[in-house]
């Protein structure tokens, strides 16, 4: 969503459901998600709320949840969707989902894949948030460690905003 309004929730959902067919999906939650860059724009948590209630029903309620985030097997594959914005509006990654994460992936040593996906971007992996050092990026460094220590994972994320001409190009660039 752009603006975290019950329409753009209720059209996602539509949209999925016309376009999919019955085919599984999951999301991961960003700062979009929790808050419009318009001011006058007031976000709906409760359209939030619903919405992934819908995605994890949808899918198995046998996941393990906190809050927004949760945990899917799949064919031998793990996959965890982090929400490191949780009512807030700058990313956080925090004791409690740190200690739910930590869980999950030793849970998942044994499994094929591992596959994290993450609005937040890992600074080790975009230059360009490496300088990013204050309180947006609270908690980069734990996700990081935990990842780089628990090893074999595919990190999925988003919110990268760099250009070609960036002087910090993206991992993907």
């Amino acid at each position: 969503t752009n603006g975290c309004q019950r329409g753009e929730f209720d059209l996602l959902r539509e949209s999925l459901h016309n376009h999919l067919g019955g085919i599984p999906f999951y999301s991961a939650l960003g700062n979009h998600d929790y808050f419009s860059n318009d001011q006058g724009v007031m976000p709906c948590a409760e359209a939030r709320e619903c919405f992934i209630n819908y995605v994890i029903r949808q899918n198995d309620s046998s996941k393990v949840y906190l809050e927004g985030s949760y945990a899917a097997r799949i064919n031998g594959i793990h996959i965890i969707f982090l929400d490191c914005i949780r009512n807030r509006r700058n990313f956080r990654f925090d004791d409690d989902l740190h200690d739910w994460l930590k869980y999950e992936l030793k849970k998942s040593e044994s499994d094929r894949f591992r596959i994290i996906v993450n609005h937040l971007p890992l600074a080790d992996h975009n230059l360009g948030c490496r300088q990013k050092t204050h309180e947006f990026m609270s908690g980069n460094g734990k996700l990081q460690r935990l990842i780089n220590d628990a090893g074999r994972i595919i990190c999925i994320s988003g919110h990268t905003h760099n250009r070609l001409d960036s002087d910090y190009p993206s991992a993907e660039q």
